[in-house]
């Protein structure tokens, strides 16, 4: 049971790692056109929705991180040391 809390953790750290790397890279244009492609009025709904929901997200965690930023790291640093016991017994 404690290997898929560890499992469930490192691929959060993961996710959030590439998230804040993602975050910290400038924005490059694309030098390639725009695809242009038609869609259901269903589809550009959903798709919608999902986009917003995704960048109401992303919002909620800059200004947890910004807020927390200190917390945020100690917590980090706080799972990967209680990670290297669990490593080390298998």
């Amino acid at each position: 049971m404690s290997t898929l809390f560890l499992i469930i953790c490192g691929a959060a750290v993961v996710f959030y790692a590439v998230f804040l790397f993602e975050c910290s890279r400038p924005v490059r244009k694309s030098r390639k056109a725009p695809v242009v492609r038609k869609s259901t009025e269903a589809a550009v709904i959903d798709s919608a929705t999902g986009r917003r929901f995704l960048v109401h997200l992303e919002k909620e965690m800059a200004e947890f991180l910004s807020a927390h930023h200190r917390s945020a790291t100690l917590l980090l640093i706080a799972m990967a040391l209680l990670s290297i016991p669990n490593r080390a017994s298998c």
